[in-house]
């Protein structure tokens, strides 16, 4: 290490192999996140300042465009490979889903883990667009604690959605499917045991994608609005400064 441009030479006693112990925690630290988010670091230049006596450690990212980039396409996913989904993986959505957020932090959310294939299947056949999901190895069924309203449809979708991108993190796929309204959310939760006084609408599956494409004759439009149709600055309209 040398001292910055500009900065004159300075002593300072210094305890070696417990500077270096620190430092060995904090790059391992700092190296395992860079790992588990797939973005380069680099270590930043350590200067030696004469005011102070002293010095900065700081991992930086290269490039901080690129940090959104795992989560900034989570497509849904239709079809899957049957490998079967780790313990491992279904705990760590699990757990994610556990600390999402929900209004007053009522956390009104409970979780059936399907594997069972006849289950599934079941459910599959409540409707033909979601025919799709018996071809996946995993399910987990939402069940509310009789959230209905703004509130309980809120705090769904913010699950959901983390359960999708937790999903996508891991290098699996997830895809929602929606029971159909009234009379099969009721089939459903006859399949899966779910009290008639408890809410349950929808199952993520999650598995190994095989494609992102649509599988069903028709679907949905693929793409997305450019930004300049979707923003506008201070007032409905304006453009960018």
């Amino acid at each position: 290490m040398r001292a910055a441009d500009g900065a004159r030479d300075v002593e300072a006693s210094i305890e070696v192999s417990k500077v270096l112990r620190s430092l060995e925690g904090f790059l391992e630290g700092g190296l395992g996140e860079a790992e588990r988010r797939c973005e380069p670091f680099e270590l930043a230049r350590v200067d030696f300042l004469h005011s102070g006596h002293h010095c900065t450690y700081m991992l930086k990212s290269r490039d901080r465009s690129s940090a959104l980039e795992p989560i900034r396409r989570v497509p849904q996913i239709r079809q899957y490979s049957p490998e079967p989904v780790p313990d491992d993986v279904v705990d760590q959505l699990l757990e994610l889903a556990r600390w999402t957020g929900s209004a007053k932090n009522s956390q009104p959310w409970r979780f059936i883990v399907v594997r069972d294939k006849e289950r599934l299947r079941k459910i599959a056949a409540l409707r033909p667009p979601i025919g799709w999901l018996a071809g996946a190895p995993l399910g987990i069924a939402i069940v509310l604690d009789g959230a209905e309203g703004m509130f309980g449809a809120y705090d769904e979708g913010r699950l959901t959605e983390r359960l999708l991108t937790g999903a996508t993190m891991l290098g699996y796929g997830g895809g929602t499917a929606w029971f159909g309204g009234p009379a099969q959310d009721a089939d459903a939760k006859r399949i899966l045991g779910i009290p008639e006084d408890l809410t349950a609408r929808q199952i993520v599956m999650i598995g190994r994608p095989i494609s992102n494409k649509d599988p069903r004759p028709s679907g949905p439009m693929r793409g997305r609005k450019p930004i300049s149709e979707l923003v506008s600055y201070d007032r409905w309209g304006a453009s960018k400064r």
